[in-house]
């Protein structure tokens, strides 16, 4: 069993930040937070409970659309997780 208070998984790392899943994955995508899978616990993706904060970074608002990642990138980075 993973340890509650070190390591969250995708799914209560997007409720404790008030964002999607699938928001968290655009965000991991770009940025140099570790991630772990943990023996025992399958496929599970987690996160240090620490670096939680470091994805609430601000987006620029008029980011040109090109720049954006389109569904079948956000579908590419979840398979690869």
């Amino acid at each position: 069993m993973v340890d509650n208070d070190e390591y969250v998984d995708i799914p209560q790392a997007a409720q404790e930040l008030g964002l999607g899943q699938s928001t968290v994955w655009l965000l991991l995508k770009d940025s140099d937070i570790p991630r772990f899978r943990i023996p025992g616990e399958g496929k599970r993706v987690f996160l240090r409970r620490a670096d939680l904060p470091k994805l609430k970074r601000p987006i620029p608002i008029g980011t040109p659309r090109r720049d954006r990642p389109t569904k079948g990138q956000l579908g590419k980075a979840i398979a690869a997780a």
